[in-house]
């Protein structure tokens, strides 16, 4: 009932229904679990979930991140706080019988930014979830993103700095997704203020010898031509046409006055940041469609979703 969170729907317990996860960003926000009894009502069990001191959450990224089967969650704190957002993410892990446990240090991903943005995807192939934070950094306090690399042990590896992935800016998005359908992963940073950045996952920069800490990621934001928009936030990878490759969706978010969010909405000139959509060319490049595909009509973007509504594929 307080501000901004986030929201995951999942099968948290393995019986075969979708129970509900919701945080709230108030500092003193408490996380709640909805277990789902099967006859169209849930009850709350976030204390017997092992949830209770588990505050605040401006977003929740859903991962298995041991390869239990069980999906885990990532709480993300702090975001647009400034110097005041430097909280702990937690990482809970699913321990499939409807509890969670905080192993956020254990694992080694403690650390203080403020963020609402992350995402999982196996990078080097090794058949385990690896994890991308985006933070946002500004002139008086750098909070570069992090690149956690799996060392499937229940432990993770940062290795952002020596793979090219960090001090990015004020990081707003981020999203894994394999857009020249190579097998790896590719990773886009949405950026406000900023370029935005997308890097093509070229593979181990040594093949005879792989290291984790020493991925060859490229950055072809410029030939790709999905630099903008410049003020932007979400972001994601997505097969809108169902050609068999992923095009590209970025949420826009300024407008520089009261006045030209007035004006944009009644058709007038205004300065503001609409949304873009890439459509994959299929040869490393795409290509704006954003107003033919009648997706330039928003603004102030902050979160966004998809899905097959009208089930036609």
């Amino acid at each position: 009932m307080g501000h901004s969170g986030g929201v995951i729907l999942e099968d948290f317990d393995g019986d075969g229904l979708l129970d509900l996860m919701l945080s709230s960003s108030g500092a003193l926000d408490p996380l709640i679990f909805y277990h789902n009894n099967g006859n169209g009502t849930f009850t709350d069990r976030s204390a017997a979930a092992g949830l209770s001191g588990e505050l605040g959450g401006l977003n929740l990224i859903a991962g298995d991140y041991n390869n239990d089967g069980h999906p885990d969650v990532l709480v993300l704190r702090g975001g647009w706080w400034g110097q005041n957002g430097k909280y702990p993410m937690s990482l809970l892990r699913n321990n499939g019988d409807g509890t969670f446990d905080d192993v956020t240090e254990q694992v080694g991903l403690l650390s203080l930014h403020p963020t609402q943005t992350a995402a999982w995807a196996d990078y080097d192939g090794d058949g385990w979830l690896d994890l991308y934070v985006g933070h946002e950094a500004n002139a008086t306090e750098n909070h570069p993103p992090q690149l956690f690399h799996n060392n499937r042990d229940g432990t993770f590896t940062e290795v952002a700095a020596p793979n090219g992935l960090a001090n990015l800016g004020y990081v707003k998005g981020v999203a894994w997704g394999d857009f020249n359908n190579d097998g790896c992963p590719d990773l886009y940073v949405s950026v406000k203020g900023a370029a935005n950045h997308l890097f093509r996952n070229d593979g181990p920069a040594d093949p005879k010898h792989p290291r984790p800490d020493h991925w060859k990621f490229t950055d072809v934001t410029a030939q790709a031509g999905v630099a903008e928009p410049i003020h932007s936030f979400a972001t994601w990878f997505f097969d809108y046409d169902n050609d068999g490759w992923p095009d590209l969706f970025v949420a826009g978010f300024y407008a520089d006055t009261l006045d030209d969010i007035a004006a944009f909405e009644m058709g007038q000139p205004a300065k503001v940041e609409t949304p873009r959509l890439y459509h994959n060319n299929h040869d490393g490049t795409f290509t704006d469609v954003t107003h033919p595909m009648k997706l330039d009509r928003a603004i102030l973007v902050m979160d966004a979703n998809f899905g097959d509504l009208d089930n036609d594929g």
